[in-house]
């Protein structure tokens, strides 16, 4: 269900379920220009996704059922999806200020009078050449009028109208200003600026009004008048004095020796010499110098310096009584006394409180020691997440190794190519306590590109980087490898995938170069306690 684009309307919203019929705006484009200025709504632009619900519609501005004329007489039938009128406009806004809403003021119905006769009196005139017929009063007005009977407005003294017609295309607009001296020089000062399309602008003192608080539309010369006559009865805004405050040039800005607010609306009414943003802005700014004045250094007694002193040192004694107490504490527990208290946690927070432990016994920062299978798991976790174990590293939640000395054990680790003997063992245990019904897998192999180059080996004394075959055959010496080719066991019955062997080719291995290390792993895996079932590749 949409809803209503109208500001404080709530149709169509979960909190009013009251059913409402929703109009989408007009394609004419002048038609929704009337839309766009009668919705009072700044934050954003009618578009044809919006809609609109019939509450803001006159009632006679909506088609609610159809006509047909059968056999001369008028049917009417009720339509499911409500219609607007050709030139219906929204004018009814109940949830903002109701000087947004436009009322149509109904006309009373005339009291019955009963007629008195009159007398009839007729009068002759010499001739009729002496009648004249009084005009109807002009409602309607379009630019052209403006521009051919601008000079014969009521306007007030010192008012003047230019006829604005410019050569590079921009459309043309007819001007009402006031002219005047402004710090010794002759300027304008006030001016009313009204388009084709009778839309106006109102500048004063060389700036553009964004708030005008009199919405008056025009469509009579009157309304011209009354605009030209509201701009000329306001006053210039006189700001508020200067006032030495830090930092008060980010919301202020000077004007003729005064402070002026960013928002400051230029013209103020007549009986008011500032504006309210100004106004707001002189009461903050006394209040920041008040604040600032108060905020000022006391001097303080020496004697009560040094109270506040013995107190603290004291504080900080109890404090390092305290952390000493609880240290001399947790290096006398015993370590079974520990394990009958851990004994119910899984394995790896056993190894995190026993490397907690370990860490606070520790008499230097640099002093730690780890278990090797702790080490495996922070390596693990390292590989598996860097931002997190950097999170838990700087919180201090567990007790982690640096970076440096993982990137250290890792250099130490021998990388050769061909079977991993550690990973096999690793298989034969998880191998071992299954029956034979579940140790069956598979084997999966596949290549991963390289980028040809050499690196020294400081472990092996020895130049990386060539083809490498392992112990299944021979490589031809001096060429470079781009591909490693990497088999890997799946169990059957398990989710984890180990890499069981490696091998750095260069392309496609050869067919019997691949068939030797397919069968050396099958072989291998099942002295290790696992059966192989199929062969994958891609």
């Amino acid at each position: 269900m949409p809803t209503c684009f109208v500001p404080g309307c709530t149709s169509g919203y979960k909190s009013n379920p009251e059913k409402r019929h929703f109009f989408a705006p007009p394609s004419d484009p002048q038609l929704l220009e009337r839309w766009v200025r009668a919705i009072p709504r700044a934050d954003k632009l009618l578009s044809k996704t919006c809609k609109v619900c019939d509450v803001h519609f006159m009632q006679h501005d909506i088609v609610k059922t159809y006509k047909h004329a059968i056999d001369g007489q008028v049917v009417e039938i009720d339509r499911g999806c409500w219609a607007l009128q050709p030139e219906a406009v929204p004018c009814q806004f109940p949830n903002v200020p109701s000087y947004l809403s436009k009322t149509i003021k109904r006309r009373r119905s005339p009291k019955d009078r009963a007629s008195l006769p009159n007398k009839v009196v007729l009068v002759a005139t010499p001739s009729d050449e002496y009648q004249q017929e009084v005009p109807d009063p002009v409602h309607d007005i379009d630019f052209a009028q403006i521009v051919e009977n601008g000079s014969s407005l009521k306007l007030p003294k010192n008012w003047r109208m230019a006829d604005l017609e410019e050569d590079t295309g921009k459309p043309r607009q007819v001007i009402f200003y006031k002219a005047g001296m402004k710090d010794d020089v002759y300027a304008i000062l006030k001016s009313v600026a009204i388009h084709e399309d009778l839309t106006y602008v109102i500048h004063a003192n060389g700036r553009l009004l964004r708030s005008w608080d009199a919405e008056i539309n025009i469509f009579s010369a009157q309304d011209v008048e009354a605009i030209v006559q509201i701009v000329h009865a306001k006053q210039f805004c006189r700001g508020c004095p200067l006032i030495d405050v830090t930092n008060s040039s980010r919301v202020t800005k000077k004007v003729g020796g005064r402070l002026h607010h960013n928002d400051c609306a230029v013209l103020t009414d007549a009986d008011k010499e500032v504006c309210a943003a100004c106004a707001n802005l002189t009461k903050s700014l006394k209040r920041k110098a008040t604040s600032t004045r108060s905020k000022r250094k006391v001097p303080v007694a020496a004697s009560a310096l040094r109270k506040r002193l013995i107190r603290a040192t004291a504080a900080r004694e109890r404090k390092k009584a305290d952390v000493k107490h609880l240290s001399e504490k947790l290096k006398n527990a015993l370590t079974a006394t520990l394990d009958d208290i851990i004994k119910d946690l899984p394995e790896v927070q056993k190894m995190a409180v026993r490397a907690a432990v370990m860490q606070q016994a520790a008499k230097s920062p640099r002093g730690h020691r780890y278990t090797a299978d702790w080490l495996m798991v922070c390596l693990l976790l390292r590989l598996t997440s860097p931002k997190g174990y950097n999170a838990l590293s700087s919180m201090r939640a567990l007790p982690l190794p640096s970076t440096s000395r993982l990137v250290q054990l890792l250099k130490g680790l021998p990388c050769e190519y061909g079977l991993n003997k550690f990973a096999l063992e690793s298989i034969q245990l998880q191998m071992t306590s299954k029956p034979d019904n579940q140790t069956y897998g598979c084997i999966i192999i596949d290549e991963v590109k390289l980028r040809e180059t050499t690196e020294f080996n400081r472990t092996t004394c020895k130049f990386d980087g060539f083809i490498d075959y392992g112990d299944v055959a021979r490589a031809d010496g001096g060429q470079l490898a781009d591909h490693a080719l990497v088999i890997m066991f799946n169990p059957m019955f398990d989710s984890w995938v180990q890499p069981i062997a490696s091998y750095a080719t260069k392309g496609a291995a050869p067919g019997w170069v691949l068939a030797k290390m397919v069968l050396n792993s099958v072989l291998q895996l099942h002295e290790h306690g696992a059966r192989v079932l199929a062969v994958i590749s891609d």
